[in-house]
């Protein structure tokens, strides 16, 4: 996964580390800075997410808002909670570690038969779009806020 953000300055993706044997693995969302023609991983990415990167889940397909500030995300956990859940968080400025996630509950709807994948977050901020899919099935949905 991949996302480059709004102005082209940023870069994020999930950065995958596997066990010795290949038997495990755990996936933590990284991002770069555009410099010059290169993308560079700053030096407080661990601060910026300290919040967000756990040790016991996967965390992948990161996308933010327009201005930087608002961060979406998945997670699931192996192998005893494989449905992916939504979740986001905010900081203050582009430079501040993000906040505690947030779950978002909407596109579950006491539905414990699905699972909902890979935000993404409309230019104006109103509208997210999330992959849900059910028995195999696969479709676009969209949660909008005010």
């Amino acid at each position: 996964d991949l996302f480059i953000s709004f102005d082209a300055y940023f870069i994020y993706t999930t950065k995958v580390m596997f066990s010795e044997d290949y038997q495990s693995y755990n996936s933590d969302i990284s991002y770069g800075e555009k410099n010059c023609l290169d993308f560079n991983v700053p030096g407080n990415i661990n601060d910026i997410f300290t919040n967000i990167n756990t040790i016991e889940a996967n965390e992948c397909y990161a996308e933010t808002s327009i201005d930087g500030l608002e961060l979406y995300y998945s997670q699931y956990s192996l192998p005893s909670s494989p449905k992916p859940k939504l979740l986001y968080a905010k900081r203050e400025r582009i430079d501040l570690p993000f906040s505690q996630p947030v779950l978002i509950t909407a596109p579950f709807k006491n539905d414990t038969t699905s699972f909902v994948w890979a935000p993404s977050l409309s230019a104006d901020g109103k509208s997210l779009y999330y992959q849900k899919g059910q028995f195999r099935n696969y479709s676009i949905y969209m949660i909008t806020r005010d």
